[in-house]
């Protein structure tokens, strides 16, 4: 570590031990945390919010659940990818 050196982090409890930010800022570096988590806005978890919902409708046992994912997956069409990344922001116009 030098003098003036950054540290990301992320929101994760071990990362925000007191003992680790005051032996950094010993070395003269510093701390910067990563905002905390946005499920919302994470494409990934808009997708997989709506495959469980999917999946919940279609499936009530082992073996139902297992043709269910099967199926659901073809469900996601480009335009709904497209879709899941507009909402959370990440998204260029096509």
């Amino acid at each position: 570590m030098h003098n003036d050196d950054v540290v990301i982090v992320d929101t994760l409890a071990s990362h925000r031990s007191p003992k680790a930010a005051t032996i950094l800022k010993h070395t003269g570096a510093w701390l910067l945390f990563l905002p905390p988590c946005r499920p919302d806005l994470n494409p990934i978890e808009i997708a997989c919010a709506k495959l469980k919902t999917l999946i919940r409708q279609a499936a009530r046992t082992y073996d139902q659940l297992w043709q269910a994912v099967g199926q659901v997956c073809g469900l996601f069409k480009n335009e709904a990818c497209y879709t899941f990344f507009k909402i959370a922001g990440k998204a260029y116009p096509l």
